[in-house]
């Protein structure tokens, strides 16, 4: 897994942690994180910037198969995946290059599928859970008025959900949780929102792995830049006052009676978290990738940044490498993606980690 990989039409270099003593490989596995931009999405934003016979899945698809059988991940967890391409080609697709795939279905059946190498893992379980339903159950447990309690159900409701899935590591024996998410975009005006979402899951994923303690990893679209409440509650456990007022900074929830409130002050017993969570690429490379993310449809302006992440339990796993990002040139030369150098709206992120 140490060398570059040429990925579509473009080449990654691979960097390996710094360490004298390189762990056992029997206890490495790799992991791809990739969202792949679903047809019904290009058909919602009109991605009128890609010529239309680049568009689509029927250009793409076998783009992002060429792609993913060369990154070569023992897990792939994909994002915006739709029901009917996944049944009818991509897990076909997907078992001829030895994999086992589990797809969550969202109720606009736009949802997630995380994929593992049969010779690597089995599947012990699998959990689907919506994130809204998750903040529901914190609310439910707080003292709020009826009429706010129903407000702030109101406010939480997105289609934005998340797959968990355990596995069995052959190798090792170990068993390894992961969920595999896609949080809300709202053009990143909804930061309290996010956090909420992606708070609720971890806290979820936790308790579905057994623990803390047990090896654990979260990965997919946070709809998140590296320094919003959302990555500060994953790097540090907590938010500080700082972060707080930066999650406060969108719509307030409003009942029907008047009053208001930020659904962040609602739900603070999900503003903290046990785990030592550590981002593959932030320990690798000392920084997350300048772009991950990069199209001009659906909002005023132009995005370019790092939305995607492999988060990881460091307490329990650890992270021996990385595949650079491609350099930014590339990505913006055809002035945003898709293009014909890459498949997706996102750049696929893989990391090498390893049981402690």
């Amino acid at each position: 897994m140490g060398e570059g990989k040429s990925c579509a039409s473009y080449r990654r270099e691979w960097t390996d942690k710094a360490t004298p003593n390189s762990p056992d490989d029997t206890n490495k596995f790799s992991l791809v994180t990739y969202n792949v931009l679903a047809d019904c999405a290009v058909r919602k934003c009109e991605y009128t910037y890609v010529p239309e016979e680049y568009r689509y899945m029927s250009y793409r698809l076998p783009q992002i198969i060429t792609e993913l059988e060369a990154l070569n991940g023992d897990v792939v967890c994909l994002q915006e995946v739709e029901s009917e391409l996944f049944y009818e080609q991509i897990e076909p697709q997907m078992s001829a290059l030895g994999y086992e795939g589990v797809l969550l279905h969202r109720r606009d059946d736009v949802g997630g599928a995380t994929f593992f190498k049969k010779s690597k893992f089995s599947l012990i379980d699998k959990k689907y859970c919506i994130m809204h339903h998750l903040a529901e159950s914190a609310l439910q447990e707080l003292r709020l008025t009826t009429a706010m309690r129903n407000a702030a159900r109101q406010y939480v409701e997105r289609p934005n959900a998340c797959l968990l899935t355990k596995l069995h590591h052959k190798d090792t024996g170990k068993r390894l949780s992961i969920c595999n998410l896609h949080a809300s975009w709202d053009s990143l005006e909804y930061l309290g929102l996010q956090t909420v979402q992606v708070s609720s899951s971890l806290q979820e994923l936790i308790s579905f792995a057994g623990g803390a303690d047990q090896p654990h990893i979260l990965t997919g679209d946070f709809n998140s830049l590296p320094g919003s409440p959302v990555y500060r509650f994953l790097q540090d456990g907590c938010l500080d006052d700082k972060m707080l007022d930066e999650a406060r900074n969108e719509v307030p929830i409003q009942s029907p009676c008047g009053k208001t409130a930020h659904l962040i002050d609602l739900v603070g017993s999900l503003l903290t978290h046990p785990s030592a969570m550590k981002s593959t690429y932030a320990e690798i490379l000392g920084c997350e990738p300048s772009i991950t993310n990069c199209d001009d449809a659906c909002q005023s302006f132009k995005f370019q940044g790092c939305l995607d992440y492999i988060w990881y339990s460091a307490r329990t796993i650890t992270c021996t490498g990385v595949l650079e990002t491609p350099p930014d040139e590339p990505i913006l030369r055809h002035h945003a993606l898709p293009s014909t150098l890459f498949p997706s709206d996102h750049i696929a992120l893989k990391g090498e980690l390893c049981f402690v």
